[in-house]
């Protein structure tokens, strides 16, 4: 059997990751380590690995001038759902375990997001920010605007851009821009970063400038 961790190192494209994340398992052990199974594959790999993967993807895209299709990105919102719904599940499991392993889990992801800030955020933290949730809930577009295909942007960089968003703005302004090369900023983004930065961002402000690659 091919153990779990090796063969999501070795997925390539969102399609394949969609396959993987339909049959997957999310549980947390007596000992505390939440994790995630797939039958017919051998271990389990972390909570985390799903989203993280999601993010590598992006990045290794971004890095070698890939273009991604249509078709693949479609995919985007499926795949983070499910994330949603491993992450909501393991609060679940959680909750209902008992006094050691909380203890356990407590101990092992204490260590795990101390070993984490030497990258930035978990992506569990990043998904709870809400870095993801314009990828995951596709904003409609406006009539005579065409969609944002700006979507390949890693959660480094989208928390980059925000914060330098709001490092730019001030209370008074408002950003009545109609520029087609936009992303949307959610509701989740804005109140996550207005408390990370102290800063009020402007009603009028609702999306940062697109990357280029």
């Amino acid at each position: 059997m091919v153990p779990l961790k090796h063969h999501l190192s070795n997925i390539t494209t969102f399609s394949e990751l969609k396959v993987l994340a339909d049959h997957a398992k999310i549980g947390i052990s007596f000992f505390g380590y939440s994790s995630i199974k797939v039958k017919g594959y051998k271990g389990a790999v972390h909570t985390d690995s799903l989203l993280k993967k999601f993010d590598d993807l992006i990045k290794t895209n971004k890095k070698n001038r890939i273009k991604i299709s249509q078709g693949e990105r479609k995919l985007y919102p499926e795949i983070l759902k499910k994330v949603r719904v491993f992450y909501e599940t393991d609060d679940v499991i959680y909750k209902r375990s008992n006094l050691i392993t909380k203890i356990f889990w407590q101990v092992r992801n204490f260590f795990y997001s101390l070993k984490a800030l030497r990258h930035g955020y978990t992506p569990r933290a990043q998904w709870e920010l809400g870095v993801w949730e314009n990828l995951e809930n596709p904003p409609i577009p406006k009539p005579g605007i065409p969609p944002n295909q700006n979507t390949d942007i890693d959660a480094k960089t989208r928390i980059r851009e925000i914060k330098k968003l709001l490092a730019k703005s001030e209370p008074t302004e408002v950003d009545d821009s109609d520029d087609e090369s936009i992303l949307q900023l959610s509701p989740e983004e804005v109140a996550a970063y207005e408390a990370a930065a102290k800063v009020k961002v402007p009603c009028g402000i609702e999306v940062f400038p697109k990357i280029d690659a």
